[in-house]
């Protein structure tokens, strides 16, 4: 209840932001758009500074709600972005592995492809091609079986392609909003950072926005 009370403020918050009229919290102290902010601008990474322009709502409801899952009660730091990077990305692989050992049906820790055969024709139209595609990927050496190895790398290779690097820097970047320099983002220097840079002059800044 207390974690849905908080995002629903901040969703009221970050509508202040993207309203155009209405104003931030009074308690708010929010950077004036100076050569800071453009310095900053300037050092986001790309998408970053896209995204919380184009939605700063999203971005703050985001932000948000990291920092109220993964950081404590001093706001995110630099190990706790590590900390959340890393349980996305152990998600991802617990459910490639767990969407491959469903085919090994005599739990030998090798799925087989005439075991792989039968997954799929139980599989509900719609999500055969994934599997195959799985399949495919993760029998590196083309000899028909996938041991518990190549398993564990296939789940690795798609928990970094949907956990990119770029993903994990775009995250870190929010160290950059610690306005207090204290080692730790709080939500409401996440709130007044993006209202600055909302109104930063774009053509300070050298990028494609």
């Amino acid at each position: 209840m207390i974690l849905r009370l908080s995002l629903a403020i901040l969703l009221s918050l970050a509508a202040s932001v993207s309203g155009g009229g209405a104003a931030l919290a009074a308690d708010t102290v929010v950077p004036q758009p100076t050569l800071d902010a453009v310095t900053l601008a300037n050092r986001l990474p790309e998408p970053v500074l896209k995204r919380l322009r184009r939605y700063p709502a999203s971005f703050i409801a985001a932000s948000a709600e990291v920092i109220l899952t993964y950081g404590t009660k001093a706001g995110l730091d630099a190990a706790a972005i590590d900390r959340f990077v890393a349980i996305d990305r152990a998600k991802v692989r617990a459910r490639e592995v767990e969407r491959l050992s469903r085919a090994d049906l005599d739990n030998d820790s090798v799925v087989f492809k005439a075991e792989f055969d039968v997954l799929v024709s139980v599989t509900p139209a719609g999500s055969k091609g994934r599997l195959e595609l799985g399949w495919r990927q993760a029998d590196v050496d083309h000899d028909d079986k996938v041991d518990a190895a190549e398993m564990n790398a296939f789940a690795q290779s798609v928990a970094l392609s949907e956990v990119s690097e770029a993903d994990a820097d775009g995250w870190r970047a929010l160290l950059l909003f610690d306005l207090d320099a204290s080692g730790f983002v709080e939500i409401d220097e996440v709130i007044a950072t993006v209202a600055a840079l909302q109104k930063v002059d774009l053509t300070l800044v050298h990028k494609e926005i």
